[in-house]
């Protein structure tokens, strides 16, 4: 993949010239000048990426897949009535098909804006196979996914959708035997207790142990909202984040997503502990959350990834505007234009994305060894010319529609624009019919 500017987001932070990177089988080989690595023997094909930004894949740190079918009924709601008058009434009627439905399209607006990578957060099993559905179309997609198997069980949830902490457990662990590893390693699947309000704390101990045993690592959702601190703080006499540390959920392997209402030392304590962030700006404004301390986090050498959330609270599935929105946010609650560079806002869609979500070693940057997840964005379109510093425009200039190429574990994905593992018509038809279908059986339509 040659004749670019490849942007390393390697330690140095290279940023090459009329470079390429070289792939062989699903890793990168080599990156360097593009005259340099044309003399490699054995090149079977070139792709030439002439006026691209070559940069590693986007990394999507926390999303739910199924909620693509809910876009746009969130409808301006605060986030306890977006869930008890959007999420529940629709995901009652959730099937597999629907939820199989909704990760194909899910992957086909990921890869079309230059995501590789994505974590799901998976809690609606009303349907029993909706999981396995959501696993096998994330494989066929060619996607590198972090899948997470959530469970709820608190009185606030509608009873249909609870599960006790042992079949939850013993669930999980299928779903890790059937799962994990899958795709030579690019499906992962991790236990979660989907957060504080809606699991009991013996069901978070039991994602807890469940992660540790298996050493998948564990996911979880804290300090979404502040009714949902406020009232662990009134029933345990503790912040959410000390709650879910004395259950040993805590960590190096652990990824909390939106840790907006955190308590004094509550920076401290995930700093001590090393436990990874995933930051949802758009979604935290759309349901009127709060906005999350990321530049304190930052200052603190915690990996921060960033994620759209899902699409009923978003309303898509943008890494771009994801990255524009964050830039902006801070500089407005920190009244600094300079609260996080767009340097580190790429960082966190990509290096710092794949750190926390524990991917570090394998991805996020352009580097001989690494897996070959590799985008080309392209500078000929009117909203990057001129592209006189890249980071600036990836972040606040750049959208879906100037990615053209999309490589995932060294296989083509997108190529002039269009996905390759998905026919975009079969999977338009087929959401646009499940999504109608649940608007309807839940009177939302």
């Amino acid at each position: 993949l040659r004749g670019g500017a490849v942007l390393t987001m390697d330690d140095a932070d290279r940023t090459i010239r009329d470079g390429a990177v070289l792939i062989d089988g699903d890793r990168i080989r080599a990156v360097g000048p593009a005259e340099d690595l044309a003399r490699t023997a054995g090149i079977t094909r070139t792709i030439t990426a002439a006026d691209h930004l070559i940069l590693p894949g986007l990394v999507n740190a926390h999303n739910h897949c199924f909620q693509t079918l809910y876009r746009g009924l969130g409808r301006d709601r605060s986030l306890v009535d977006w869930s008890t008058q959007t999420i529940y009434p629709l995901s009652r009627w959730l099937t597999a098909a629907d939820a199989g439905a909704a990760m194909r399209l899910a992957c086909l607006e990921m890869l079309q804006g230059g995501t590789t990578t994505f974590v799901d957060s998976h809690y609606i099993h009303v349907d029993p196979g909706t999981f396995d559905a959501v696993a096998r179309e994330a494989l066929g997609s060619g996607m590198r996914a972090l899948l997470g198997r959530a469970a709820v069980d608190a009185a606030v949830v509608p009873e249909p959708f609870r599960e006790k902490p042992d079949v939850a457990r013993r669930e999980t662990e299928r779903a890790i035997e059937r799962w994990h590893g899958a795709g030579d390693g690019r499906i992962r699947v991790r236990p979660e207790a989907l957060s504080e309000r809606t699991a009991t704390p013996a069901l978070i101990a039991a994602m807890v142990a469940t992660a540790r045993a298996a050493g998948v690592g564990y996911n979880m959702h804290l300090g979404e909202s502040r009714a949902a601190v406020e009232q662990v703080r009134g029933e345990h006499g503790k912040s959410s984040l000390r709650l879910v540390h004395d259950l040993g959920g805590l960590g190096e392997d652990v990824l909390l997503a939106h840790a907006i209402w955190l308590e004094a030392d509550d920076l401290d304590l995930l700093a001590s502990t090393r436990t990874n962030v995933a930051h949802n700006p758009i979604s935290n404004l759309y349901v009127g959350s709060g906005v999350a301390r990321v530049p304190e986090m930052l200052t603190r050498r915690l990996h921060v990834g960033l994620g759209t959330d899902g699409a009923a609270s978003n309303n898509n599935l943008d890494m771009f505007s994801v990255m524009k929105t964050c830039g902006l946010v801070h500089k407005g609650q920190k009244l600094s234009g300079a609260a996080i560079p767009a340097e580190k806002i790429l960082r966190m869609a990509t290096r710092e994305g794949a750190a926390a979500i524990g991917l570090g070693d394998e991805i996020g940057s352009l580097e001989p060894g690494k897996k070959a997840d590799v985008i080309a964005v392209s500078l000929e379109r009117p909203e990057l010319v001129p592209c006189l510093d890249a980071a600036e425009s990836l972040v606040y200039s750049a959208g879906p529609g100037c990615v053209d190429l999309v490589v995932v574990d060294g296989e083509v994905l997108v190529e002039a624009g269009r996905v390759r593992t998905l026919d975009a018509n079969e999977v338009l038809r087929d959401a646009r019919a499940a999504a109608e279908r649940i608007a309807r059986a839940a009177g939302l339509a």
